[in-house]
């Protein structure tokens, strides 16, 4: 199966020559009965024992699902469930999968045990291949870049980072992001994924520079 947000570049390659149109059409339809489906496994009313299913039962492939494929990671749902039940280990089975783009945002959020369970897999894990940054990884960076510049000072309520424009948004997580001295360990290690070359070359990573310049801009001035 051709997933389309874990592998972004090869379902580019398999599926090319059908109409762009078509191909939208497909997937908005595709990933709709999939988050349906993933629904479905963590409903505890749907649910076969009728509670919700212990972490260490629920299959890496699932959770998988809902880091890499960007239509279940901004649900509501999905992300409740992710910040109630933070897995209790880090999947063997990711070992030869690039990391899901899910995890630059948990890296980023305010819940402590989940950004530490993202931190210790990012950190474990190699270079982001430049061929990845398309898709939802780019849009994961874009919410990182939005968070940068919504700051949650050190004594402030959490809050979401869920429009643009005034009003929700079904491309943002609506998640509550870390306050100021938990973000900038996170966005470093989101900096360490990035091959160098493609942080210096294109121009997504040079907005995460600015990001960076203002921070220590804003530092220095305190100092």
């Amino acid at each position: 199966m051709v997933h389309r947000n874990s592998l972004p570049y090869e379902r580019d390659s398999y599926l090319a020559a059908f109409a762009k149109e078509s191909l939208q059409e497909f997937f908005v339809a595709f990933e709709n009965w999939e988050l349906e489906e993933v629904l479905k496994d963590i409903d505890p009313v749907s649910s076969v024992s009728g509670a919700y299913l212990d972490q260490s039962q629920k299959s890496d492939t699932i959770l998988y699902r809902m880091l890499s494929n960007w239509t279940l990671f901004c649900n509501a749902q999905v992300l409740a469930y992710l910040e109630s039940h933070i897995p209790a280990d880090l999947p063997n089975s990711w070992a030869n999968l690039p990391l899901p783009p899910g995890i630059l945002v948990l890296l980023v959020a305010r819940n402590t045990e989940l950004r530490t369970w993202a931190s210790n897999y990012a950190l474990g894990t190699q270079l982001l291949e430049p061929k990845l940054f398309i898709g939802s990884y780019l849009k994961a960076l874009d919410v990182v870049h939005s968070a940068v510049q919504s700051p949650q000072s050190e004594n402030s309520q959490p809050s979401l980072i869920s429009s643009t424009i005034g009003r929700p948004s079904p491309e943002i997580p609506p998640l509550e992001y870390a306050k100021a001295s938990e973000f900038w360990p996170g966005f470093s290690i989101i900096l360490r994924l990035i091959p160098p070359n493609y942080l210096s070359n294109s121009p997504r990573p040079l907005v995460l520079r600015q990001d960076i310049f203002s921070h220590l801009h804003d530092n220095d001035s305190r100092s």
